[in-house]
């Protein structure tokens, strides 16, 4: 039988294998250690930090835990994150804090997540040690600086690919199940899920398919080898079976996870609906609004009762649709958002990760090597045809790579690990497209892109596990320089992001413990400032008064009345605030002047 090395056990030095399994355990361990660590030792300097999208989630998140559950009903929000809250906050939890718990856990058990499809896809246990190190830094940063589901949505997202992914997706049907379950989740946690599932879904099972057909598997052959070789017949249509088996469960999975939402979003709309934010979204950069939300200068009451501002939910405002295809200038206007994407997509992970370039240029020789590779030995199937197809005979016909347990015998050759790659490489370039193009019509955050970003350091470190092979000098540097490059820039973003926010709360303390404001507040600007304040007073904020309501004392007045405005507040210079904005019907202002720059008039009902 003729054998092909693979690679060492990743980008490790040279070790015996319990050492290296020893060594690669080690490293996870620091991983984990360093995330919890972050985690503890950043908690107050982010116990205050707020975003507008925390507002909504925690709002839905009260109005739950107060039995309100009929109000949280929205297609915007995922309802997932803050499902997650509310047993946090029943304790007692502060609402900013109940959030980044569970955050920080979804971050942690992407640790675990991680390192579960890598071995699935071929890392060893070294190089899972290294990978987790790279990631470590970086998920504790996303955990923290905002309240969104994007973590959620990453952890999710990971077990469902890593139930999907490797080439013995078709070899039991939990696989399938546990796709559907894990991309149900994710719909939960943020609706670009369902398309994102049905979309990715689809064409993983059609290349699984096409690769059972094809006549070609990956067989193990123990001691850390598996080889792609020729499959016989009456395995191939056995495979098959098995792709068709897996994805009608993960259909049936899928729907019934996401089919009560779904169903509650349809009656609450009185139209199929799964989600608002995508329609809304590709609403807003189209040419008539160019991403300025037109609400943020207008009055809107809360969604309900129990809701802080319309952000719990923002598809209450009906913004005007546009189509590409409605004309040539909006055809070109769509041309020109995919471009821009396209690029600041592009600059934003280059900034986050500097290999993406690299990585993504190494991967698809990959894909265009597996291709080749893979009709060279349908050929060979074919013109063996007849002969014994026994595992010996498959083995000897097939290429032998490194399976997931990883290869502690010596390299035969540096550039043979490479085709090792070769298998995996496809379904992550898949992934990759899929998710990112999905936002490419609309426009870009590097938070929606974290998934793209742990997929490209997860195939740098299977790269560098194959061109690495055999080198333990440049293993070690290799290592270190990668761990370094993913670790610096986000524990420095994590420094430079601590102990902000807290101004939103000495504001709040004032307003409500000095001057006992309370009720609904409404502004003449600072929407953000105010929506924080708002929030912390467990108040209802209506927004800013727009400059055609307060152009006279009378219109302004019968506007903030008209919307059961209690207080209103005036920021600016402070000459701005003499005679005031009600010199006629001198309505009072309750704080004498004592906060710099701002006056807060109470507005008596007629």
């Amino acid at each position: 039988m003729t054998v092909r090395h693979g690679m060492r056990n990743g980008i490790a030095p040279a070790v015996p294998d319990r050492q290296s399994r020893c060594s690669g355990d080690a490293l996870f361990a620091l991983a984990v250690l360093v995330f919890v660590t972050l985690g503890l030792v950043f908690r107050t300097a982010y116990e205050c930090r707020i975003n507008t999208d925390a507002t909504a989630y925690v709002s839905i998140a009260r109005q739950c835990l107060a039995g309100d559950f009929a109000q949280t009903i929205n297609g915007y929000w995922g309802p997932l994150l803050s499902w997650l809250m509310v047993p946090a906050l029943a304790l007692g939890a502060e609402p900013l804090w109940a959030a980044r718990l569970v955050e920080l856990a979804a971050g942690l058990a992407t640790l675990f997540a991680v390192r579960w499809l890598a071995r699935q896809l071929g890392a060893s246990r070294w190089s899972v040690g290294v990978l987790a190190l790279c990631l470590a830094v970086p998920l504790a940063n996303y955990s923290m600086i905002l309240v969104t589901p994007d973590v959620l949505l990453l952890f999710l997202l990971t077990m469902y690919c890593g139930f999907v992914l490797p080439e013995r997706y078709r070899d039991h049907g939990l696989r399938g199940v546990g796709a559907g379950l894990f991309g149900g989740l994710a719909y939960l946690a943020k609706s670009y899920a369902l398309p994102f599932f049905l979309a990715h879904f689809v064409m993983l099972n059609l290349m699984h398919l096409y690769r059972a057909s094809s006549g070609t598997s990956t067989l193990s052959l123990g001691k850390g080898y598996s080889a792609v070789s020729p499959t016989p017949p009456g395995l191939a249509g056995q495979a098959r079976r098995g792709v068709l088996r897996n994805f009608a469960l993960g259909l049936l999975v899928f729907i019934a996870v996401i089919g009560p939402w779904v169903g509650l979003l349809t009656h609450t709309y009185g139209a199929f609906t799964f989600g608002t934010a995508g329609k809304r979204a590709f609403a807003m950069v189209g040419p008539e609004y160019f991403g300025e939300d037109p609400v943020f200068e207008t009055l809107l009451a809360p969604p309900s009762p129990g809701a802080t501002s319309y952000w719990d939910d923002p598809t209450v405002v009906k913004l005007n649709t546009w189509g590409p295809w409605q004309s040539q200038a909006m055809f070109q206007h769509q041309l020109r958002l995919v471009g821009g994407n396209l690029w600041e997509m592009s600059r934003q992970i280059t900034v986050l990760f500097p290999f993406a370039a690299g990585t993504l240029l190494f991967w698809c020789g990959s894909v265009l090597a597996g291709l080749f590779r893979r009709r060279r030995l349908a050929t060979r199937q074919s013109s063996v045809a007849g002969s014994d197809s026994s595992g010996a005979s498959s083995a000897h016909h097939g290429d032998i790579q490194p399976d997931s347990k990883g290869l502690t015998g010596a390299c035969e050759s540096p550039g043979r690990p490479i085709h090792s790659l070769a298998t995996g490489a496809l379904p992550l370039m898949l992934t990759v497209a899929i998710f990112a193009g999905g936002y490419m019509p609309i426009f870009v955050e590097i938070r929606y892109l974290w998934l793209v970003v742990v997929l490209l350091i997860l195939m740098t470190v299977l790269a560098l596990q194959a061109l690495a092979c055999g080198r333990k000098a440049l293993s070690c540097f290799l290592a270190i320089w990668l761990v370094l490059t993913c670790a610096v820039p986000a524990l420095n973003e994590l420094i430079a992001k601590s102990n902000q926010g807290r101004e939103h709360v000495r504001l709040a303390a004032r307003l409500t413990q000095d001057f006992q404001i309370h009720g609904n507040l409404a502004s003449n600007d600072c929407w953000d400032r105010v929506l924080f304040a708002a929030f912390h007073m467990n108040a209802r904020y209506f927004g800013r008064v727009t400059k055609a309501e307060s152009g006279s004392e009378e219109r302004l007045l019968a506007t903030l009345r008209q919307h059961g405005i209690d207080y209103y507040l005036v920021w600016g210079a402070e000459d701005a605030f003499t005679p005031g904005p009600f010199p006629e019907s001198r309505l009072p202002e309750v704080t004498g002047g004592a906060i710099r720059g701002l006056r807060v008039y109470s507005i008596a009902p007629q």
